[in-house]
Formats: structure tokens, sequence, C-alpha cells
């Protein structure tokens, strides 16, 4: 909420998240996923699976590529 008066008051988007009290957004930081905007849980990618940040989900690798 960034005014006491509650204007002001934007969703955070798919890839970012905040907790109650929160005056920002937070990225989802590089190899995890954030599938949630409302809680700071993040997951950290599998083996096979990377992130660059600001995604909802961990983005396989292409065949015949590592990470």
């Amino acid at each position: 909420c960034p005014n006491a008066d509650g204007t002001g008051i934007t969703a955070c988007i798919a890839g970012t998240y905040s907790e109650a009290g929160a005056v920002e957004c937070t990225s989802c930081p590089k190899g995890y996923e954030c599938p949630l905007t409302n809680t700071s849980q993040t997951t950290e990618c599998q083996a096979g699976f990377y992130s660059t940040g600001l995604q909802t989900e961990c983005t396989p690798c292409d065949p015949g590529k590592l990470v």
C-alpha cells in the first residue's frame, strides 16, 4: 500500500510479489519461479530447467543445450 489513504494501490505483475505492508513489488530472482504475487514463496528451478528472473514458472532447457 503506497499511500496511507488507500490510493495508489496496484497489483504486482506476474513474476513479481509482495507481502502485507510492502510498498513495492519484488522481482522474482534468476533461477527461481514465483507463481504467486501475494507471497514471497519462491521455488528453485529443478535440474533441466532455468529462469532468467521475473518468471512464474521455470523454463525447460532445449534439447542439446546445457544450463
